[in-house]
């Protein structure tokens, strides 16, 4: 039993490390490097099949950028690259108030999401975790977690919040760069400095 919390805490902790790495590259590969080692011990952490992250296109779209899929798993849900909101709308709700959905069997909401939970049955969904990516109280996608044994999630819900928080302010200041060296460029090039590439 002592070596099975263990485990789990070294999982925790390796997520919050994959976290601070996410962090603290700033060279694209590193850091989508980083993000699939998170998804990796998330998925490893939740027993799930598949772990995926979302991001918020505009206000009618989903686009899929990163993903760990459980290694030789044929049985695998299938993720599409472009997820319109109306296909999810009242998760995309949820999402909008950032709030988290939390479902040990989809036939719960049977009644109460029928676009989700055909959404779901169609892509051999039958539990989920889906969290927003949230920057100051604004949706910039979200991270979604297929077929997990939530029963045992418990630490890891926990600390769901934090997760999609601070990717929210990784992602945003990531933004920030890309604009900042965008901006540098366009000086440069109204100043009428040339560029020079070698070959």
């Amino acid at each position: 039993m002592s070596n099975i919390m263990e485990d789990k805490k070294s999982s925790i902790s390796n997520i919050i490390d994959a976290l601070t790495k996410i962090e603290n590259n700033h060279l694209n590969s590193n850091r989508n490097n980083a993000i699939y080692s998170m998804l990796k011990e998330i998925g490893l952490y939740t027993k799930a099949l598949y772990v995926s992250i979302y991001e918020l296109v505009d206000s009618s779209a989903f686009e899929l950028t990163h993903q760990w899929r459980l290694f030789n798993n044929t049985e695998s849900p299938n993720h599409d690259l472009i997820l319109p909101t109306d296909w999810v709308p009242c998760i995309f709700n949820i999402l909008y108030q950032g709030e988290s959905i939390i479902l040990d069997d989809i036939e719960s909401i049977k009644d109460s999401m029928p676009t989700e939970y055909n959404f779901f049955g169609n892509n051999n969904i039958t539990a989920v975790i889906v969290f927003p990516i949230i920057f100051r109280k604004r949706l910039m996608g979200f991270v979604r977690i297929d077929n997990p044994n939530i029963k045992d999630c418990g630490d890891f819900i926990d600390i769901i919040p934090v997760i999609g928080h601070h990717m929210g302010s990784i992602r945003e200041n990531n933004k920030s760069e890309k604009n900042k060296i965008f901006r540098w460029f366009s000086y440069k090039v109204s100043m009428g400095f040339s560029l020079h590439f070698k070959n």
